[in-house]
């Protein structure tokens, strides 16, 4: 079992850490940034969220960490806020909300009763066509470790974890980025996407990757690329762009 914790209040973080390091493997990000990269590059059972950032904000973050990783349980730690606030985070992704002041001891049974509801079969490693994603992060084609640039081997991460599902623009631009300011344009995602196709093809990769034009890409196997659930998912997509 891995764990992330998103945490910039330092004293705070660093009772949570410990309290958690005492039973799982813990990773720690202290801000935005560093939190995108790690949710990235790994699997995560559990996701501890206490970044102080402002609501509209703190939603937003929900939502693009729900996109990253679809089944890591999410629990939120914040300041007081009102009831409606409360039930927005939980509708937009998080699976439990704690406020502050936080006891240690409620913090960790919550953790653990979140961690134990995880279908923890579902992590691990990911094997897409000839190609393997280990809980570690590493990427191995045919059983070969994949030796890509840093970029190049976020990019290929997150498409792996939502094989047969839209890779956004945004998404793109947020695992390249780490959330930062900087955005990266359309053609610099489109030279990104042009590259692993190519990394993909020397790798005798039995995998694809289509454009749903205006809206993003989808990984999938040679087999399913032009499956009747994806040539719907692209007319509907290509509809709603136009529209």
């Amino acid at each position: 079992m891995r764990v992330l914790l998103g945490e910039n209040q330092r004293q705070f973080g660093q009772q949570v850490f410990q309290r958690l390091r005492a039973l799982y493997d813990v990773d720690w990000a202290e801000d935005v940034s560093d939190l995108h990269n790690k949710l990235v590059q790994r699997f995560y059972t559990l996701l501890v969220l206490g970044m102080d950032v402002p609501n509209q904000d703190r939603l937003k973050l929900i939502e693009q960490c729900r996109e990253i990783s679809v089944r890591t349980a999410i629990i939120l730690i914040t300041d007081p806020v009102p009831v409606h606030e409360r039930i927005r985070a939980l509708e937009v992704g998080a699976d439990d909300y704690l406020m502050r002041p936080v006891h240690l001891d409620e913090f960790t049974a919550r953790a653990k009763a979140l961690i134990r509801r995880s279908d923890t079969t579902q992590f691990g490693k990911v094997r897409v066509g000839n190609l393997e994603l280990s809980d570690d992060g590493e990427l191995f084609f045919g059983g070969t470790r994949a030796e890509l640039q840093q970029a190049e081997h976020k990019l290929l991460s997150i498409m792996v974890r939502r094989t047969g599902r839209l890779v956004s623009k945004g998404m793109i631009d947020r695992a390249l980025t780490g959330g930062e300011n900087e955005e990266l344009s359309a053609n610099a995602i489109e030279q990104r996407i042009s590259r692993l196709r190519k990394i993909l093809d020397q790798a005798g990769a039995d995998l694809q990757i289509t454009t749903i034009r205006g809206s993003g890409y989808i990984l999938e196997t040679m087999s399913r690329a032009s499956s009747e659930s994806i040539r719907s998912q692209r007319i509907t997509l290509e509809s709603m762009h136009k529209g």
